[in-house]
C-alpha cells in the first residue's frame, strides 16, 4: 500500500501530513558532505483500539542507499535503521495503555528499539540499544480528541569503519502530547543534545558501515508496516551537525 498524503482534523487542530499504512518513504538527502547527521521525524497514530499492533509490526526510521530497496522491500540493498525488529528478524509487540491511548512498546521502553545494518537483503543487528537508554518509557500518543506528536531523533556520525548512532523518543506516558510544536522540533533537531519536555536520549553505540563498497547512505527511509492504526508523520527533517 502506497503513503499518502491527508489532512485530519482532531478536536479543534487540522494538519497535514504522510500517512503510513503497510509502507515506506524516501527522502533523498541533498548534502552528502556530512561527518555527523541528525534525522528527526515528528508523528503520532491515528487512534484505533481494535487495532492495536500485534507481534510483528515493525516501525524502522533511518538511512538507505537510494529509493528503490528500502527496509521495507523483500531485499534492501544498504540501509542502517533503528527498528522494533529483533535480532532474529521478527518485529516486537505493541501495546494501547488504556488511560492514555498511548501506544507502547513491549517493554515500554525504546530497549524495543534495535540497531540494523542491511546489505544486499543481508541483515547484521548490533542488537538493542542499551537497557539505561531512553528509560522511563517509549510512547507513540494517539490522535483523538485533539492532535498529539511526539518526536523520534536518530543521530549518525560518520567512521571508518565504525559508524556512532543515537536515538532521542519520547519517554514519558499521557503527559505533554501536544509537544513538540513544529518550531520546537526544527530547532531541536539541529542542536547536538536536544532538549523537548517529555523525551530523552538513549546510549550511543557503534556498527560498523562500509559505504564506499555498499553504497553511500543518500536517502531517509521510514516504513511501518500495518494498515492500522495508521502512522502519521507531520514533519520529517535532516540536520547537518558537522
Amino acid at each position: 500500500m502506497a503513503a499518502t498524503i491527508e489532512t485530519v482534523t482532531i478536536g479543534s487542530n487540522t494538519e497535514k501530513g504522510v500517512v503510513l499504512r503497510n509502507s515506506q518513504i524516501f527522502r533523498k538527502i541533498r548534502d552528502n558532505s556530512w561527518s555527523k547527521l541528525q534525522l528527526g521525524m515528528r508523528f503520532f497514530f491515528i487512534d484505533d483500539p481494535a487495532a492495536v499492533p500485534s507481534a510483528g509490526a515493525i516501525l524502522s526510521f533511518g538511512l538507505c542507499n537510494g529509493s528503490s530497496a528500502g527496509i521495507g522491500d523483500a531485499t534492501p540493498k544498504h540501509c542502517l535503521a533503528a527498528t522494533t525488529m529483533s535480532n532474529l528478524g521478527a518485529g516486537v509487540a505493541w501495546g494501547r495503555d488504556a488511560s492514555s491511548g498511548d501506544y507502547t512498546l513491549l517493554t515500554h521502553t525504546w530497549t524495543d528499539l534495535y540497531r540494523q545494518r542491511y546489505v544486499n537483503g543481508v541483515r547484521t543487528s548490533a542488537g538493542q540499544w542499551s537497557t539505561a537508554a531512553v528509560s522511563g518509557g517509549a510512547y507513540i500518543p494517539k490522535g483523538t480528541s485533539y492532535i498529539a506528536r511526539c518526536a523520534l531523533l536518530f543521530s549518525i556520525e560518520r567512521g571508518s569503519p565504525n559508524f556512532t548512532i543515537n536515538i532521542f523518543g519520547r519517554n514519558t506516558l499521557g503527559t505533554n502530547q501536544t509537544l513538540p510544536t513544529r518550531a520546537q522540533f526544527i530547532s531541536q533537531i539541529e542542536a547536538t543534545s536536544p532538549s523537548i519536555l517529555s523525551h530523552t536520549a538513549g546510549v550511543s553505540s557503534t556498527i560498523g558501515i562500509d559505504e564506499a563498497t555498499n553504497g553511500v547512505l543518500d536517502h531517509v527511509n521510514v516504513w511501518w508496516n500495518r494498515s492500522a492504526p495508521a502512522l502519521f508523520i507531520t514533519d520529517i527533517s535532516v540536520a547537518k551537525l558537522s
